[in-house]
């Protein structure tokens, strides 16, 4: 059964813990099926975002070694950003925080809405999340499904 503090592990599918709920956010109370699962959907969103994350991730520490080079080299700033080829770092680190926030977000409401449809209060989910109970709520009314 479930350890204090929601861990699933040793856990079995239909058992669940003193929490009723497994630490990584996933009922263990239903079947398991073959059904579209919006949760299961959104994590895959977000792993080709994390993907996308550790290419903008390398690209962006080759040009931080290569502005280290300049700059041993003596040259300014002023002379090494504009010579730079696009995208710039600055515009790396925008595209990757916005779209980890963009899918981050889809995941959040989601999970919120299972969580909620399978008996999680909005007090429960917002214990587990680290957020307010209005928060929840907000999730919930923004909720759509997703095919």
């Amino acid at each position: 059964m479930g350890r204090k503090g929601g861990d699933w592990r040793g856990a079995t599918r239909g058992s669940v813990g003193r929490n009723g709920y497994c630490g990584n956010s996933c009922f263990l109370t239903g079947p398991m099926s073959d059904a579209f699962d919006p949760v299961l959907a959104a994590f895959d969103a977000l792993e080709r975002v994390l993907d996308a994350n550790d290419r903008r991730s390398a690209g962006m520490r080759e040009r931080i070694a290569h502005i280290r080079e300049q700059r041993a080299q003596g040259l300014g700033y002023r002379a090494i950003v504009p010579a730079e080829e696009p995208p710039l770092i600055v515009e790396l680190l925008t595209d990757s925080a916005q779209e980890l926030d963009r899918v981050g977000a889809e995941v959040r409401r989601t999970e919120a809405r299972a969580l909620h449809r399978e008996g999680m209060t909005m007090d429960q989910i917002a214990r587990h999340f680290g957020v307010t109970r209005q928060r929840v709520s907000a999730l919930l009314r923004s909720a759509q499904p997703t095919r």
